[in-house]
């Protein structure tokens, strides 16, 4: 990988965020219950609306119109979202401290995350306050893996897509931003992501 990255943008939930919806359900239902809720229930399709800023009420008939059964589960993520942001992924705090000190690249944030809650994040990840711009879902009514977000982060960021590495954990958002040119990095842990910032001689 040629070593001539000058930015890296970073998602934000699990990359730089622990983000499990699950943490509030455990202890209040059966863990064959949790699961079944996941399996069968529409959550993504209601996260993914939030992401995109469609209002709680309206994203939450949606959901209890296709799922009623499971809407208590809903809402009791909704009302206890502060509990699924786990804290920062590990590793990811030094890392993005080192990039921070690093003179040649900047680093930025582009993320899916509802408005309304994104509030918690920068209170549980103090390194999402290194990051110099962040472009999030909520805020702009646009969600990854649409090319129109990707293109809104190239003109607020200042960025050359060919020169920018894009870090994100979900396949589908990778190859969205491949396609307009960023060279990418499909996240699994700091550690590989380590190494892949050792060979563009980025690692502090």
């Amino acid at each position: 990988m040629p070593n001539d990255i000058n930015a890296i943008i970073f998602d934000i939930g699990n990359v730089l965020a622990d983000w499990d919806p699950r943490v509030p359900l455990e202890g209040l239902f059966p863990q064959e219950q949790i699961e079944a809720f996941f399996a069968d229930s529409a959550f993504d399709e209601f996260d993914f609306a939030m992401d995109g800023d469609t209002p709680l009420d309206e994203a939450r008939d949606a959901f209890a119109a296709r799922h009623p059964d499971h809407l208590d589960m809903l809402d009791t993520i909704v009302e206890s979202y502060d509990k699924t942001i786990v804290g920062p992924v590990p590793g990811m705090t030094e890392l993005v401290e080192r990039l921070a000190a690093c003179k040649s690249v900047q680093i930025f944030g582009l993320s899916n995350w509802w408005e309304s809650t994104f509030h918690l994040v920068l209170e549980k990840v103090p390194s999402v306050h290194l990051l110099q711009e962040i472009v999030v879902s909520g805020f702009e009514g646009l969600t990854k893996p649409d090319p129109a977000i990707y293109q809104l982060a190239i003109d607020r960021f200042g960025v050359t897509p060919s020169h920018t590495l894009f870090v994100d954990d979900r396949a589908i958002n990778t190859q969205a931003a491949a396609v307009l040119g960023f060279r990418t990095h499909l996240f699994t842990d700091a550690t590989a992501l380590n190494e892949v910032l050792e060979q563009l001689g980025l690692n502090g």
